[in-house]
């Protein structure tokens, strides 16, 4: 059997470099948002992507960080392979011992990253994508080497050896091969023929406890190993520790004459009594199964009691004692992988850890900043007050009525002309004498309007020039009067920044530039609340972004921002970055300016009010572009 994992193991390696194997799309935060928001729908948890210093998850929440294009793959692999944990793992299960629970958290995530391909395609790919990646950027997380602790070596061996030659990563072969051969060399021979036979039926475990069981059957078989007597098996320990040819070779039986005689007949006898598992490695694969979703706590607990995570392969606790002393008995090595006191972390825990390193995230992450949002209790404490929602002229009133006709007329168009149909068209039989067939009247699909608007208002210092704040307070409350009561309109509005300083009270690190006042889908009575007066700069880029990220749920297919603003951004590459996130996700982006608009080339779509006499028209010539199909 070593013979045939290790043809097996080699074969895999040599595939690597030949596998046609697609990288981790390259994603903006935005579009990661998109499909984080997508997936996260599908799986019934929320997903939240924003300024979050890391990635975590309770079961039933997922929380993603800021990361630029280039690492996005990073924050899009943790998100698979929590999702895999929403739908399929059952947080009540996890044990709390901690050795228990580094063979739970290996052998769980195995069991999802075979189970979600039956219902995701394409994850199989994203997983080796991630895996490859991975190896590449950070190949420590999985080397081990003799110096390591024996929990680490064994799970090490157990997540390499089912990585590669179950779910057939390629990548891993290499991994697989090193952690066998230390694992060999500390623990023994027929201790791993032993463990490769129990770890090797996850192929058969559909369901949470089905991996408790097999955390079980391993407990079970290194407590044995552990009580066995160390005089039977010294022989065992001269030919794993100190026979001067047992090169990693020799373990993975290349060299079969170079081994002695009784660990022949040793190999001998298991093979003969477990020869239908020969061509496991070969055929071994995921398996099809129906797992069900349990997933109703939280994710697993931090190991250890000290917040220490450590990847398999670190050597900061070594098992290997001083030149002078006596080496450890291999009983020894096993009770103490059972006594380990702090859990070993699974790839999402590695995950996050490397989310939280500044240097796998964006360099200026300010480009890619999604603003927080004010609550209703922090505006009221700023002087927000409720504004009555009215037209509040003559000009405005003529807004509604004109934005209220066009919809209502276009809603009502139901039939039209054909040249078959049940309903003659009467004021067109006149038209027999010149040959026109379109003589009948058909039903036309109704065309909808379906569009959510979201509206974004400069709340910024330089609005105090000219009474601009006052035109665009008009402005919107003449838009809220006349959108929102339009059936298949679902409206909100916002106002950027929600007040200055932009820091929460009580966290300076939490940056809220934006305050929705009016959230989609709540009618707003007869009063939305306002801010007092402008202040502060223009963070239109992160404000932009949060408006984006937080329409991406919404049922509407059509998506419209429109940004009233008169200055300056505070980043105009931030906010070109922004609006042309938004364009690549189908939003449409609008400009009002209110008497200018400063960097009007940014936006794909404006019109500047000079007076508040051209606000209808203006706004009228926006939105008929925007709303009507064409």
């Amino acid at each position: 059997m070593n013979h045939t994992i290790d043809m097996e193991l080699k074969f895999l390696a040599a595939q690597t470099d030949t596998d046609d194997l697609p990288g981790i799309q390259k994603l903006s935060p935005a579009q990661l948002a998109a499909l984080a928001s997508t997936l996260g729908r599908k799986h019934g948890v929320k997903v939240e992507f924003g300024n979050f210093g890391t990635a975590a998850t309770d079961g039933t929440r997922i929380v993603m960080p800021l990361a630029s294009k280039k690492n996005s793959w990073l924050v899009r692999g943790y998100l698979d392979h929590e999702l895999g944990h929403v739908r399929l793992t059952d947080f009540g299960m996890i044990p709390q011992e901690p050795f228990r629970r580094s063979l739970w958290n290996a052998l769980e995530d195995i069991r999802i990253e075979a189970a979600m391909p039956l219902h995701y395609p394409g994850m199989a790919s994203n997983y080796r994508a991630l895996i490859r990646e991975m190896i590449r950027t950070t190949p420590e997380l999985f080397e081990i080497d003799d110096n390591a602790a024996p929990d680490k070596k064994i799970v090490a061996y157990i997540l390499t050896m089912l990585r590669a030659l179950y779910l057939k990563q390629t990548e891993m072969a290499a991994s697989a091969v090193t952690a066998r051969e230390v694992f060999i060399a500390t623990f023994g021979d027929a201790l791993e023929q032993e463990l490769f036979q129990i770890i090797m039926k996850i192929g058969s475990a559909r369901q949470p406890q089905d991996v408790l069981d097999l955390v079980g059957e391993i407990i079970a078989l290194l407590e044995e190993n552990a009580q066995q007597q160390p005089d039977s098996d010294s022989d065992e320990n001269e030919k794993a520790d100190s026979v001067p040819g047992n090169s990693p070779d020799d373990a993975l039986g290349n060299e079969p004459d170079s081994v002695p005689e009784q660990h022949d007949s040793t190999q001998n006898c298991d093979n003969d009594d477990n020869d239908t598992t020969d061509d496991v490695p070969a055929s071994a694969g995921p398996s099809d199964g129906n797992p069900e979703t349990g997933a109703d706590e939280g994710d697993s607990e931090q190991p250890g009691d000290d917040g220490n995570l450590e990847p398999p392969g670190d050597s900061s606790n070594p098992v290997e004692t001083t030149d002078n002393a006596q080496p450890v008995p291999r009983q020894g090595l096993i009770q103490e992988a059972l006594d380990a006191p702090h859990a070993i972390s699974d790839l999402g825990e590695q995950l996050r850890l490397l989310v939280e390193h500044n240097e796998y995230l964006s360099g200026d992450s300010g480009l890619y900043e999604i603003g927080r949002c004010a609550t209703d209790a922090e505006l009221k404490n700023v002087g927000y007050m409720p504004r009555e929602i009215k037209a509040s002229s003559t000009l405005l009133a003529n807004l509604s009525s004109r934005l209220r006709g066009l919809l209502q007329s276009h809603n009502l168009k139901q039939s039209t002309p054909g040249i078959s149909g049940s309903r003659i068209a009467r004021n067109r039989l006149h038209r027999i004498k010149t040959g026109d067939p379109k003589l009948f009247l058909k039903k036309a699909p109704q065309r909808m309007i379906n569009t959510a608007i979201h509206i974004l208002i400069d709340n910024s210092c330089s609005m105090n020039d000219y009474r601009r704040f006052y035109k665009a307070k008009d402005v919107v409350l003449g838009l809220v009067k006349a959108l929102e009561p339009i059936p298949g309109v679902n409206l909100a509005v916002s106002l950027f920044p929600a007040f200055y300083p932009y820091y929460r009270v009580g966290e300076p690190n939490v940056k809220v530039p934006v305050a929705t006042v009016l959230p989609h889908g709540r009618k707003n009575g007869n009063s939305i609340l306002y801010a007092p007066a402008p202040h502060g700069g223009t963070p239109l880029g992160p404000s932009l972004r949060y408006v984006t990220t937080s329409m991406l749920g919404l049922s509407e297919p059509r998506k419209i921002i429109f940004i009233i603003t008169d200055g300056e951004p505070d980043s105009t590459t931030a906010t070109e970055i922004a609006i042309q996130e938004a364009c690549d996700l189908g939003f449409q982006v609008v400009a009002l300016g209110i008497d200018e608009l400063a960097c009007s080339e940014i936006f794909p779509t404006f019109e500047i009010l000079q007076s508040l006499n051209e606000l209808p028209q203006k706004t009228f010539s926006l939105l008929e572009k925007l709303l009507l199909p064409n």
